[in-house]
Order: C-alpha cells, then structure tokens, then sequence
C-alpha cells in the first residue's frame, strides 16, 4: 500500500476510534469539512505539516500513522523521525542557497563579457 494512502486510512481509522468527527479536524485546521474530507479521502494532496497537525488533533503520535497497525518497530521514535526530517530540511535550505550563490555568479559572469542575462529560476 502506497505511504499516503496508508497515512490517510491511518488518520480515518484513528480519528473515527475516537469519535472525532471531520467537521472537528476541519475547524481546527481552519479548512472547510468538505475539504478536510477530500484529504482524508485521498483526492487532494496532504502536506507532511498537515498530518503532523491532523496527528496532533485527534492525538495520535504521528509515527503511528506511518504503519499498519502493529507494525511499529520498537525501537522507532518520533524524536528520531523528527530529527530526520529537521536535517532532512536542512539539506535542502542549503542546496536552495547554494544554487542561488551559483545563479547569482553565473549571471555576474555574464554581465562581465557582455552577454545576455539567462534567468535560472529554483524552487
């Protein structure tokens, strides 16, 4: 089974466990209960900040919504997960600024010989 639709079958399960109902998760996401549906159903995309959040709401440690159910490995944490995903961003902040120091010398180097500037655009 695909991760997201893992997660998203996770979330229902759980928030359904606890009587939680979308209209609930959808208030305090500031989104509409039919948007909050679609994400849980699959048919719009989920940011990881969004399932950390949703995690948070029905109060599930998220790293349960990683894997089916009694599947965890024990040694698994969600600090670990986190700090994963902290240096995880980190790497791309830097790569980001290192791709700009990149651009910004290569369009010096053009306007030193004169020639046209090529925008380079990353995001």
């Amino acid at each position: 089974m695909e991760l997201e639709k893992l997660i998203l079958k996770n979330i229902k399960i759980h928030r359904e466990m606890k009587n939680i109902s979308q209209d609930s998760v959808a208030i305090e996401l500031d989104i509409s209960q039919s948007a909050y549906a679609k994400l849980e159903n699959n048919q719009n995309k989920i940011t990881l900040n969004k399932v950390i959040r949703i995690a948070e709401i029905i109060e599930v440690d998220f790293i349960q919504l990683l894997f089916k159910k009694g599947s965890i490995p024990p040694n698994l944490k969600t600090d670990n997960v986190c700090n994963l995903i902290d240096n995880l961003q980190n790497e791309i902040v830097k790569y980001r600024n290192e791709n700009a120091e990149i651009k910004n010398k290569y369009i010096e180097l053009l306007e030193k010989r004169g020639g046209k500037k090529k925008i380079l655009s990353y995001s």
